[in-house]
């Protein structure tokens, strides 16, 4: 989690692990402990439609820290049609000199 490489499982899979819970042990709420989960736009766009395609009625949450960098309209209306019921986002600073001396975007 720590290193600048980042390796997501595949999104598909993610979703085939929550169905596997929610129709063996009737599992209807899903706290994510993934920091990540929102850097690639792409990534999240596609767990989110597979859960909403799949009509699973899911809760999920991220948690406090959360990275928000493909956050836009259209990702947040995703989150919240597949479920996703809070999260709280970890802003690094409003001043680009500060981002860039912290290598944060």
């Amino acid at each position: 989690m720590w290193l600048p490489r980042w390796i997501p499982r595949d999104p598909i899979k993610v979703v085939d692990e929550i169905e596997s819970y929610v129709k063996r042990y009737g599992a209807g709420n899903f706290p994510f402990q993934d920091l990540t989960a929102i850097i690639q736009k792409d990534w999240i766009k596609t767990f989110c439609q597979e859960l909403v395609r799949r009509n699973l009625s899911i809760q999920w949450q991220l948690p406090t820290g959360t990275r928000s960098e493909a956050i836009d309209p259209e990702v947040a209306r995703l989150l919240k049609a597949s479920g996703m019921t809070s999260m709280a986002y970890a802003p690094e600073s409003g001043s680009d000199l500060t981002r860039r001396l912290i290598k944060k975007r």
